[in-house]
């Protein structure tokens, strides 16, 4: 009788990553701060650069970030990684492993497994089969079944399509950063260059608990708001428009009250706001 090799979503290391960190990307585009900070707390405390869940998580991101390569290279890397999957991390993996599933299970529940639906579902079961073929004694029919896996994933690495370039962030995993910015940029559409960089320093902070970038970035924005309203206030269409200039002027008073020093992840919203005002009157002009 033929026998496939099993893949377990709980045991895929990539998978609970990628989980994890949409999980902190929903909670920020849903103000769900308890949520975020859970997910936040337990992605930091368990994968520490070091660990065994940070090594196996590396020889995932050695093959899913390898895009356009030969097929030799493609090979070669394979032959790298399955190396690498019977190093010394492998004899901590499954204590560590056990102890992220115990804390995903009681702190954000079974059901977190089946919250996110990943396009990239199918490549991450794939390497992690090919990664417990690696360490493992398998049958004949696994044997096969592992060979046929790692030809799916050399012809994965041999195709063009290039990997985003991740958004650079020393403290939270860039692609947080990266999805909870798209998806709070779709939710308020209409954003410029200056408002989405806001909006980024708005998740980085969310995400980190650490608002000083946040205020800093806010102060800087306040003020070239209302320089920026206050200079439409000077245009010839706002001087021949009383209740034009009159608005621009209250507007402006708006923002420069705005209390960004004890309140701005609050007073983020306001200002991103104004910015799109902002936008919107240059297109205009």
């Amino acid at each position: 009788m033929s026998s496939k090799l099993k893949h377990h979503k709980k045991k895929n290391v990539g998978l609970i990553h990628e989980f994890l960190l949409r999980k902190m990307a929903s909670s920020v585009v849903s103000s769900d701060r308890e949520g975020c900070r859970v997910a936040c707390s337990i992605f930091s405390r368990r994968f520490p650069p070091g660990s065994a869940l940070a090594k196996e998580r590396e020889l995932f991101d050695a093959i899913v970030g390898t895009r356009g390569a030969s097929e030799s290279v493609a090979r070669g890397i394979l032959n790298e990684v399955a190396a690498a999957a019977r190093g010394p991390h492998s004899f901590l993996l499954d204590a560590e492993r056990s102890e992220l599933i115990s804390e995903v299970d009681s702190r954000l529940g079974r059901g977190f497994y089946s919250e996110f639906r990943l396009p990239e579902y199918r490549l991450l079961a794939s390497v992690q089969l090919f990664i417990d073929s690696a360490r493992g004694r398998n049958t004949l029919s696994e044997g096969i079944h592992a060979v046929r896996i790692q030809d799916g994933l050399v012809s994965y690495m041999m195709s063009s399509l290039a990997p985003a370039e991740p958004v650079e962030d020393r403290r939270v995993d860039a692609l947080a950063c990266e999805i909870a910015v798209q998806k709070m940029s779709q939710k308020y559409s209409g954003l410029g260059p200056r408002a989405v960089s806001l909006l980024g320093t708005y998740v980085r902070s969310m995400l980190s608990e650490d608002v000083a970038p946040l205020r800093e970035h806010a102060r800087t924005d306040r003020q070239e708001v209302a320089d920026e309203l206050a200079a439409f206030a000077l245009s010839p269409e706002a001087k021949g428009d009383p209740e034009m200039a009159g608005r621009l002027a209250e507007a402006r008073g708006i923002v420069e009250s705005l209390d960004v020093d004890s309140a701005p992840a609050e007073q983020m919203l306001e200002l991103l706001n104004y910015w799109k005002l902002v936008e919107e009157i240059r297109s205009d002009v």
